[in-house]
């Protein structure tokens, strides 16, 4: 087997990524009061949320360049098999079958080794690419 990455060691790529903040959501319910009343008057906890008012989601920022980073280690993972038990990891080798591949880098900046794994999909050759792809995830029509 040849494997050829998308990217070498040494090399300078653009990240891309995004934040989540924690969003506070009234229920709907209690109109963010944690309780109920009832005919007779009598209080009771809000069976929607449970007194706690409201809900916590997480909500996901806008994609963005992250900046630039250095490849020092590559990650390549390659395996073909066809399960032959219950268990997904339990099989043999299937020559009619396509390998499952994948690529993953750490970068100095961030680690080798014990630091961030940097996904295929988040990486880019140069920065207009990575801008590209940021406002194709952010929904932004050319």
């Amino acid at each position: 087997m040849k494997v050829q990455t998308t990217f070498d060691i040494g090399q300078t790529v653009y990240s891309i990524g995004h934040d989540s903040v924690n969003d506070w959501e009234a229920c709907l319910a209690c109109g963010g009061d944690g309780t109920i009343t009832l005919k007779d008057g009598k209080k009771r906890n809000c069976p929607e949320c449970y007194g706690r008012k409201g809900f916590s989601r997480f909500k996901h920022l806008a994609w963005q360049l992250r900046g630039t980073l250095q490849i020092g280690q590559v990650r390549f993972q390659a395996t073909n098999m066809r399960s032959t038990s219950f268990a997904s990891n339990v099989g043999e080798y299937d020559p009619t079958m396509n390998a499952d591949v994948e690529e993953e880098y750490m970068c100095y900046e961030t680690g080798i080794g014990s630091g961030t794994v940097h996904k295929i999909s988040n990486l880019f050759a140069t920065e207009s690419e990575a801008l590209a792809e940021c406002e194709k995830r952010n929904g932004v029509k050319e």
